[in-house]
């Protein structure tokens, strides 16, 4: 909601309260969010409005099943009730894992801003993965893969849900994901 034109922080909810379920043994994009997630309501966003969409949780690999674990992460717009991946906010390129991951950590942020709104609206946006290459180390990629898919279409005349998607390369019980939060705000 605007305020006579002053900045404003707004979160969209509903939060959720506990962490994701660690899925495992998947090789399609599917959500990982932990449930209830995000939803901008039908009508609320507005031109030059900024979203900000933060995750982050932790992922596990096989050890030996996989010759090169890897994965693509990303987040998200769905205008269901049930978390399903409709339309890709931000995709990574494919990320190599480490050959023994336990619990390593991964954090998303991306930035949009609304272009246009009604049910041809756009946003342009880019983000960065943080991907754990340890318990205690980092490596980064920018999000989404190309320029080009910088720019996202949203129809703001329904209620969008944000989520987390993820794809494993290869199915295998020690490929856990767990999200633990996704956050998405207005920024201004």
């Amino acid at each position: 909601m605007k305020l006579g034109g002053a900045s404003i922080v707004e979160c969209f909810g509903p939060f959720a309260t506990v962490s994701g379920t660690a899925a495992n043994t998947f090789t399609t994009k599917r959500d990982v969010s932990p449930l209830p997630i995000p939803r901008i309501p039908a009508g609320t966003l507005f031109t030059g409005d900024v979203i900000k969409i933060e995750a982050e949780g932790e992922y596990s690999c096989a050890t030996g099943v996989i010759a090169t674990p890897g994965l693509h992460l990303g987040t998200y717009l769905d205008d269901g009730v049930t978390p399903t991946v409709v339309t890709d906010i931000a995709l990574a390129s494919a990320i190599t894992t480490g050959t023994t991951p336990v619990a390593w950590p991964w954090r998303m942020e991306w930035r949009g801003k609304v272009l246009k709104t009604g049910a041809a609206g756009t946003m342009i946006g880019e983000g960065d993965i943080e991907f754990g290459t340890s318990l205690i180390a980092f490596a980064g990629t920018p999000i989404p893969i190309t320029a080009a898919l910088r720019t996202v279409a949203i129809n703001t005349t329904v209620d969008n849900r944000i989520g987390v998607s993820w794809t494993w390369n290869a199915s295998a019980a020690g490929n856990t994901v767990t999200t633990y939060n996704i956050t998405c705000q207005r920024l201004n």
